[in-house]
């Protein structure tokens, strides 16, 4: 199957405007779409295996349509995957990094109302309105700076279509908080179609990023879009004969 390999920690799907940048403690968001009269607060909510729950980063309170929220500046060992933990599907050979001892961290950011109950979660996607292009952004912490490079490509069959997958990873992180930008680009010419995923913490010039906000029910996905989710959808306005 056809998947992106992004680590499976990685799952917030948050990114910056202008005035955010990897490094950076502090994540602000401004015109979240979506947004929700019933949001009273914003919290940084991180996991590991002792806290099914979870446990607060940090929070601030959401007014105008936004937040700005202050994260602490290191993350406790506790909340950290080593990357040499992680399972061969998750992070498969054709990934190169320069320390595999690095550990990343992830967390959540989820809305709350004035009663405290969870009512959703913050996302950054691509903004696009070509129906073969997506793209999410992912916040991850890292306890050194490393790098993670690689290119691949597959080629697969699906009902008569022959689907080439090109993947590559460019990602250099720092120690602290990084922004990892994640973009699908779809072209076809029946029976053949191209799939091309980037990973990188390089922000991509010619991408604008938009905040949203989306209920507990519609937020289905904790990591990237797999590939064969993003093709499966494109399948949707394409007739295949």
């Amino acid at each position: 199957m056809i998947m992106i390999a992004l680590l499976a920690i990685s799952s917030v799907l948050v990114s910056c405007q202008d005035t955010d940048k990897s490094g950076s403690n502090v994540i602000e968001a401004k015109n979240v779409a979506n947004s929700n009269a019933d949001i009273a607060t914003v919290k940084a909510v991180i996991y590991d295996e002792a806290n099914e729950e979870g446990v607060t980063l940090a929070s601030c309170k959401y007014e105008n349509k936004g937040f700005k929220l202050k994260l602490p500046k290191t993350i406790s060992n506790n909340y950290l995957r080593s990357i040499a933990d992680a399972e061969e599907d998750d992070f498969p050979e054709w990934i190169s990094v320069s320390d595999k001892n690095a550990k990343l961290g992830y967390f959540e950011l989820c809305a709350f109302d004035k009663t405290g109950d969870e009512i959703g979660h913050f996302y950054m996607e691509r903004e696009t309105t070509n129906a073969y292009q997506n793209g999410q952004a992912v916040y991850m912490y890292s306890d050194r700076n490393f790098t993670m490079k690689g290119k691949d490509e597959t080629i697969e069959e699906d009902e008569g279509v022959s689907i080439t997958c090109s993947q590559e990873y460019n990602c250099s992180l720092k120690k602290g908080y990084n922004i990892i930008y994640v973009t699908y680009d779809m072209k076809y010419n029946l029976p053949n179609m191209k799939v091309t995923i980037l990973c990188t913490t390089q922000k991509p010039s010619e991408t604008n990023w938009v905040w949203g906000f989306g209920s507990i029910e519609w937020f289905g996905f904790k990591t990237p879009i797999p590939a064969q989710k993003f093709l499966q959808d494109i399948k949707k306005n394409i007739t295949l004969k």
